[in-house]
């Protein structure tokens, strides 16, 4: 690997996590304009959705086969790919002048941000050479900021351009970020000489595809429907399918031997708990916020800051804490976090008039969220070699962005049938009600992986002694 310079390093880590800034800021940055595209392409609500549903997908199937491929053919390359996919989405977007032009254009995008959002801590790794506590603790702050800015942005967006440039500001800025770090990113030799596992890519995209389609078109048209069912059916016959391949390929696209790491599976299960917490937050909170309390939009969006800011005021210390309690230790802290979040959120539903309550849920919020975005990424990246690093980390996120899905959908159904469960209940008692059930059972879900966390510490820690013994 070329050798770079301390302040070719500071350049090249700039560049590269403002990158995946952008990348996690197209995330939700269009939540804002989706009524302003509604009207434009007169479409119904049920079609809108497709803008999050194909985004969703492209991301959780195509991280797992970026990183392989960024593990193959070097993360560079894959990584300029990326920006490039996502250049092209973004104009192809903004250019839409019919809907399912822009459902295209978006799915490109994500292919882009899958390609970016996994080669990007796996080049921070190689530039540093491993010693990557400190540059991650900043690329994990910026990162996260952008995904709970993104609302606010597209906010301003909107409300003083046309909705078009939520995704043409997408162009400038990759270019921007790419000035910074291509000169300067090294040409990263591979060692695998393996052909690609095409079969194992077909059934990647093929299980996760049916699995996400079953969950969104069972939230949209119930889980008895035909063709939910029929999802879910390809799903049980493919994955199988794909385990027996893929145990038997000599460089698998998906790698199941990684989950028996316990180190890897630990840094899962924090990216599961964070996106459980992390999702749920912010779709149910701005309703509460905005509908419950009838605060303005803005009004809603500085109560949130307090995400982001939690995430900004922690980064320059996970660094620190990784290496002053260790990885799996700083893991469970942000599974706590996530856990007392949840918690908070459910009081928060008894005691609406109390924001300081909600305030201190969106800090635990951030807390959880900016330990685990580093966190996972170190988990994956040191639990592997570096030869397969782009395959560990693109499993993590697609294990985060699964998650993600699942959790909508199954807090939707609890929220709709507690909150219509008892008809005498006003309006805003119903809501509270289903609120409130929504975080119990996030509250009982976080639970269950902290046991299951501290459950692999300890096992991983007696068979560290029985080694060394």
């Amino acid at each position: 690997m070329e050798q770079l310079s301390k302040a070719q390093k500071i350049i090249a880590l700039f560049g590269i996590t403002f990158i995946v800034f952008i990348a996690f800021l197209e995330y939700t940055i269009v939540n804002t304009a989706l009524p302003t595209i509604q009207n434009f392409f007169n479409v119904s609500l049920l079609n809108l959705q497709w803008i999050f549903n194909i985004y969703s997908m492209g991301v959780a199937i195509f991280m797992i086969i970026f990183g392989r491929l960024g593990d193959l053919y070097g993360h560079r390359r894959i990584f300029y790919l990326g920006i490039f996919l996502l250049a092209a989405g973004s104009l192809g977007a903004g250019l839409s002048k019919y809907f399912w032009c822009l459902i295209a254009f978006r799915g490109l995008q994500s292919l882009g941000v899958a390609a970016i959002v996994t080669l990007g801590p796996g080049l921070i790794n190689h530039i540093f050479q491993g010693k990557v506590h400190h540059p991650m603790s900043f690329y994990g702050t910026v990162t996260g900021i952008g995904v709970t800015l993104g609302p606010i942005i597209g906010g301003l967006i909107v409300m003083h351009w046309d909705w078009q440039w939520i995704f043409y500001i997408n162009i400038p800025l990759l270019m921007l970020g790419s000035a910074l770090c291509l000169p300067f990113i090294p040409k990263i030799t591979s060692s695998h000489k393996t052909r690609i596992d095409y079969y194992g890519g077909l059934l990647i995209a093929l299980s996760l595809a049916a699995l996400m389609n079953g969950i969104i078109h069972g939230e949209q048209a119930g889980w008895s429907d035909h063709w939910t069912l029929l999802f879910f059916a390809i799903f049980a016959a493919s994955f199988p399918l794909l385990i027996f391949t893929e145990n038997r390929h000599v460089a698998p696209l998906l790698n199941f031997h990684f989950f028996k790491i316990p180190v890897f599976l630990l840094g899962v299960l924090a990216a599961m708990m964070s996106s459980i917490i992390f999702s749920t937050a912010l779709f149910f909170c701005p309703l509460l916020l905005q509908e419950v309390l009838l605060l303005s939009p803005k009004a809603a969006g500085s109560f949130l800051l307090a995400i982001p800011v939690a995430i900004i005021f922690l980064g320059p210390f996970i660094g620190k804490i990784v290496h002053k309690i260790g990885i799996e230790y700083t893991l469970l802290t942000a599974m706590i976090s996530g856990l007392i979040a949840a918690i908070l959120y459910t009081f928060f539903a008894s005691h609406t008039s109390m924001m300081s309550i909600a305030i201190a849920a969106f800090v635990f919020t951030g807390i959880a969220w900016g330990i685990v975005t580093v966190g996972a990424s170190i988990s994956a990246m040191t639990a592997v070699p570096p030869s397969d690093a782009g395959a560990a980390i693109g499993t993590t996120y697609s294990s985060w962005n699964i998650a993600a899905a699942l959790i909508i959908a199954i807090t939707s159904v609890i929220f709709h049938q507690t909150s219509n469960a008892n008809p005498s209940l006003s309006q805003t008692a119903a809501f509270l009600h289903g609120f409130q059930s929504v975080f119990i059972w996030t509250s009982v879900t976080i639970a269950l992986l902290i046991i299951v966390t501290i459950t692999l510490i300890i096992f991983n820690k007696k068979r560290k002694l029985s080694f060394e013994s």
